[in-house]
């Protein structure tokens, strides 16, 4: 399950900006698609460190992993937190 939560208490403790909210979900969401590929990943994005043909082990037993998009109390979903790339419901 990917999650926003519901506390927004911790985003100074790792220097991220409450303004950048609804990105840092939303390019974590899209990096997380490409980490499920399997295969080595090339990404970049603006909160994060980029990837170079990075590999993520160990691999699922099935070649697929379910993933749901989780909204914590008294949040929304945006239709855009779940690009159709992750296959999530």
């Amino acid at each position: 399950m990917l999650g926003r939560g519901s506390s927004t208490e911790s985003f100074p403790l790792f220097g991220y900006d409450l303004n950048d909210y609804e990105e840092l979900f939303e390019e974590k969401v899209a990096l997380f698609a490409e980490l499920l590929k399997e295969k080595p990943v090339t990404w970049s994005g603006t909160t994060r460190a980029a990837l170079d043909g990075v590999s993520v082990y160990p691999h699922s037993e099935t070649g697929s992993l379910p993933t749901w998009i989780g909204v914590g109390v008294g949040g929304s979903p945006s239709p855009s937190s779940a690009p159709p790339s992750t296959g999530s419901p």
